[in-house]
């Protein structure tokens, strides 16, 4: 839940108070089909929520409240992922829910199906108005399940609440678009590895991230293509190193010695310390 918390600390405030998202520098925003969009170049995140331009304050209170699905979205150590999460916004003291702020379970029903959902009640001031965020932090599949059901209810303090159809088109909409964008970083990614001047793969299920990595120089001045196996040692130095698919001696010689000279990140802890295989296939190609 900590990218959600995250741009919970511009959300709140814009949402509630009619102010529109506002943003400081190096962020894109864009809005398309009721959802807006936001990335942040410093951060890498993406936030993609319902487009909150015309609400404003006076309907949200007599309103009791408002009810926002979000995607965060950010690069991590396998790949860019995204948190789910559903934000209950309530301003009507009345309906305030009698339970202390923290992290909480509630039962809820999409259609037929239970699921036990994780969730945290935070209750905060603004000026001359007192609100409750219930936020429903969601799991990839059960966010699937509730957006996908024809009647979604959820339990809290003993009183059953309906989401709204509008809200569960709304999650649909940006599971759409964040299908689009991974679409879009996968091609951008396909891309850029097909011009990448090696290509690397390791034998089990543990990747080692290159820290120190100087490329083999073109000394055959020729467009070559040449593929070695290589043993890493759980400190991340370079052990034995095996052509598979030759070229030239000399070229062989520069990608043998330069490939000794990487550096890998260290087998983590909890790791059985054995040393590790891999292949990289290096490519030289004139522009």
């Amino acid at each position: 839940m900590r990218l959600i918390y995250s741009v919970l600390l511009f959300l709140v405030p814009s949402m509630l108070f009619g102010q529109g998202l506002e943003f400081g520098d190096g962020v894109d925003i864009t809005s398309e089909d009721g959802l807006t969009i936001v990335y942040d170049n410093f951060t890498g995140q993406t936030v993609i929520t319902v487009d909150t331009s015309s609400i404003d304050k006076p309907e949200v209170i007599s309103e009791g409240g408002l009810t926002i699905p979000i995607a965060v979205g950010e690069t991590g150590l396998f790949g860019y992922y995204y948190d789910w999460a559903i934000l209950f916004y309530i301003v009507e003291e009345s309906q305030f829910l009698k339970i202390e702020d923290g992290d909480h379970l509630f039962p809820l029903l999409a259609d037929e199906e239970r699921i036990l959902v994780s969730a945290e009640l935070v209750t905060e001031y603004d000026e001359d108005v007192t609100y409750q965020t219930l936020i429903f932090d969601l799991l990839e599949s059960e966010w699937d399940v509730i957006r996908s059901a024809q009647k979604v209810r959820y339990r809290v303090a003993g009183n059953a609440t309906n989401i709204s159809t509008e809200t569960l088109n709304q999650m649909t909409k940006i599971s759409n678009k964040v299908s689009e964008l991974k679409n879009d970083l996968e091609s951008e990614t396909d891309e850029n590895e097909s011009h990448a001047p090696y290509e690397l793969k390791w034998e089990g299920d543990i990747d080692r991230a290159p820290m120190v990595q100087s490329l083999p120089g073109n000394v055959s001045n020729s467009e070559s293509v040449i593929t070695v196996r290589f043993e890493v040692r759980p400190d991340g130095t370079v052990g034995r190193v095996i052509p598979l698919r030759k070229m030239g001696p000399e070229l062989e010689r520069e990608v043998m010695s330069t490939l000794r000279t990487w550096r890998f990140s260290r087998l983590p802890s909890g790791s059985p310390q054995q040393t590790q295989w891999g292949t990289i296939t290096f490519r030289f190609v004139f522009e």
